[in-house]
């Protein structure tokens, strides 16, 4: 419900059976948004006895005048990190966007998903208010001090989780809930309605207010296309425009 109007989304179901530990994903696309506008919303299940959660606020992203984007990568997984800052320059007005370049809470899948899940709920508080564009970096499959060489199974999460979801497929290739829910709502929301649509969550772009931001997926592995073809110029030349912020796994520019 976004100030008074309800509106309706998509929900996935990602079923952890090994964990059994299963998740409700939804998604749903904010419209007709006035230029740093704020407003108000709440969220629930379509399920007849679902709650309403707490009601949240944001300011509206626009596309012109003075333009303020937080851009940073390596939060990691302690206490030392800059979740407490990023909140209080957003309400205050300070930043208006997050761009996430990746190494967020290193091996996402610990502890049965529970690290994941702990760093979204301590997340939440900026998340919920800000506008946030995540993107997937190498140490997502990181196994904490001492231990860089993963094992192999844990690199293919790692390419699993960027190897996303495009347009006409039924689910993502991620075996992680936290991989499962960037990729995803990169798919609907840059990859779907950005700039420049790319209909993958592998590639996108992004207009935020005088910043075109390219978030690209530098994963030298094996694509999973039909083809197997991916090539650094075709994500550049579909998503156009000039180019003002990229960033992957491994660039920056």
């Amino acid at each position: 419900m976004l100030n008074g109007t309800e509106l309706m989304g998509v929900s996935h179901l990602y079923l952890d059976e090994g964990n059994q530990r299963n998740y409700t994903m939804s998604f749903v696309r904010f419209t007709a948004l006035k230029p740093r506008a704020r407003y108000s919303y709440k969220v629930k299940s379509g399920s007849a006895s679902a709650v309403w959660s707490p009601t949240f606020s944001f300011r509206a992203p626009y596309s012109s005048g003075a333009s303020r984007v937080a851009i940073y990568g390596d939060m990691g997984n302690t206490l030392h990190n800059n979740m407490a800052n990023l909140r209080d320059d957003c309400a205050s007005g300070t930043i208006d966007a997050l761009v996430h370049m990746g190494d967020h809470a290193y091996d996402l899948g610990y502890a049965q998903d529970r690290h994941g899940d702990a760093y979204m709920n301590a997340f939440q508080p900026v998340l919920a208010s800000c506008p946030w564009l995540p993107v997937i970096g190498n140490h997502e499959s990181y196994l904490g001090p001492g231990n860089d060489k993963v094992s192999h199974s844990t690199t293919e999460r790692y390419l699993n989780q960027t190897w996303g979801i495009a347009y006409g497929q039924e689910s993502d290739t991620a075996t992680t809930a936290l991989g499962s829910l960037l990729t995803k709502g990169t798919y609907y929301g840059v990859g779907s309605h950005g700039a420049s649509p790319s209909g993958t969550s592998r590639y996108n772009s992004v207009d935020i207010g005088l910043f075109h931001i390219v978030g690209l997926d530098l994963d030298p592995g094996t694509s999973p296309s039909k083809d197997g073809a991916w090539r650094f110029g075709t994500p550049l030349r579909a998503l156009g425009g000039p180019l003002r912020r990229a960033s992957g796994s491994s660039l920056t520019c």
